[in-house]
């Protein structure tokens, strides 16, 4: 099958064109964008399992099992960066699986030892790997990279370079641990159950002043009541379970006030806040909640 490789402006000038070749001719495209080899067109009737079944017999180590060989795009830079990624997930103990190829052949799933669930999916065409549902708030200030998908409130990073390869697999052996890579503390298994409560109190201390010590923007000119910026606030600065369980003061307000992004977790976030003495109350129409302090009257 010929090859040829054009730009993405020549493709959207000539697309009709294009087509034509592609359906009559059986001529296979590789569209490139700033440099960068970005997409593949190639006939449907002729997809190029030759090429496939070159790259899954040969070039791949043996940690990858035969129905992920067979899902591999054909060799090139994104290929050795995606085979790379794979050996290296599979060295951390997790399981590769291909779906069913009459459903999809685009994506690989990663699931961690003997769990059903997946830790993480990568797809093979894109190049794009997403973790599990809500793993954001745990991900998201690990790498400026990761991008937001609503749905599932997930983490997704986009393979391009042999240094999101490095990130993806922290984040990879992090989800399966299931703990936050940049607030790990070593276990002290052997120290006496004082000593190991004083070193958790003294890192959540630490890790506590640490986060009250950033400039965070005043924004309660957005709140339609001080008392909500004030309740809210205060929950984050006092409360250690707000810190640990959610990723910021911005997730926490937004999750705290019913925004579509977090809607998922807030009844989560108000069962915090009531077991903690504040007060919730209906802020229709202008917001969704109104919130109370402990012991602060509540001004509807």
């Amino acid at each position: 099958m010929d090859e040829f490789r054009i730009t993405a402006t020549e493709l959207g000038r000539r697309l009709a064109d294009i087509l034509d070749e592609l359906q009559y001719e059986k001529r296979r495209f590789v569209i490139v964008r700033r440099g960068r080899e970005i997409a593949e067109l190639h006939p449907i009737a002729t997809a190029p399992q030759t090429a496939l079944t070159a790259l899954a017999q040969t070039d791949l180590p043996p940690s990858i099992p035969p129905d992920v060989r067979a899902v591999l795009r054909p060799k090139s830079d994104r290929t050795e960066l995606l085979v790379s990624l794979l050996d290296r997930l599979s060295g951390l103990g997790l399981r590769l699986s291909a779906p069913d190829g009459r459903t999809r052949d685009d994506y690989v799933n990663v699931h961690a030892p003997g769990r059903s669930s997946r830790v993480l999916s990568v797809n093979t065409r894109t190049g794009r790997s997403e973790f599990q549902q809500n793993s954001w708030d745990r991900l998201s200030e690990t790498s400026p990279r990761f991008e937001h998908l609503a749905a599932g409130n997930k983490a997704a990073h986009r393979l391009e370079t042999i240094d999101d390869v490095d990130v993806i697999v922290t984040a990879a052996e992090s989800e399966t641990a299931g703990r936050h890579p940049r607030t790990t503390a070593p276990k002290h298994s052997e120290a006496p159950p004082e000593t190991a409560h004083d070193d958790h109190h003294r890192q959540t201390q630490t890790k506590r002043e640490s986060k009250d010590s950033m400039p965070y923007t005043d924004e309660s000119h957005r709140y339609a009541r001080p008392e909500d910026w004030d309740c809210l606030m205060w929950a984050w600065n006092e409360i250690p379970e707000v810190q640990a369980t959610f990723g910021g003061p911005g997730p926490w307000r937004q999750t705290c006030g019913g925004e579509k992004r977090y809607a998922n977790r807030t009844p989560e976030a108000h069962a915090i806040l009531k077991r903690h003495g504040a007060t919730i109350t209906s802020g229709l129409p202008r917001k969704k909640y109104h919130f109370a302090r402990p012991g602060r009257p509540v001004n509807d």
